[in-house]
């Protein structure tokens, strides 16, 4: 966990639990949670998720739920915990440079994924040269379409 230095009046039990706590979010939800600030008997917690194989993914409500869970009975009384929740943006991922890494890792050309797409070949032209920039529609069109052809590939291969 970092951060969790500046945690200076946890016993090592405390330090402990909070840190295979951590671990475990990290290895089996990709949740990372990070000690930001510690001042006046206030905790700031960032709590994040990143992308994972199972795709599941919590909103912030959830995350900050978990967090509080975690450090359940590490705070002395009367002090304050501020959590900043950062749930995973699929779509944030999807840039132009990662739209061509997935291009050419599926062995796709430009006319191809118009098709697949329903775009029309000059638009696509377009996205491609960085010319037109990405809406959040065709960034979802492009997640799920590299999404559905990663499995479709994947059965080729079994």
């Amino acid at each position: 966990m970092k951060g969790i230095e500046k945690l200076t009046h946890l016993t090592t039990e405390q330090r402990e639990k909070l840190i295979h706590s951590a671990n475990q979010y990290k290895r089996l939800a990709r949740i990372y949670i990070e000690v930001l600030d510690v001042e006046n008997k206030e905790v700031t917690i960032k709590i994040f998720q990143l992308e994972n194989k199972a795709e599941k993914y919590l909103p912030g409500k959830d995350l900050k739920q978990r967090a509080q869970e975690v450090f359940e009975g590490c705070m002395p009384e009367g002090w304050e915990i501020n959590l900043i929740a950062v749930p995973y943006k699929f779509l944030d991922q999807i840039t132009l440079e990662s739209i061509r890494e997935k291009q050419k890792e599926l062995g796709l050309t430009d006319t191809n994924m118009a098709r697949l797409l329903n775009i029309r070949k000059e638009n696509m032209s377009r996205i491609m040269n960085g010319k037109r920039g990405l809406t959040q529609w065709q960034k979802s069109a492009f997640y799920y379409l590299f999404k559905w052809l990663e499995k479709e590939h994947g059965k080729k291969d079994a």
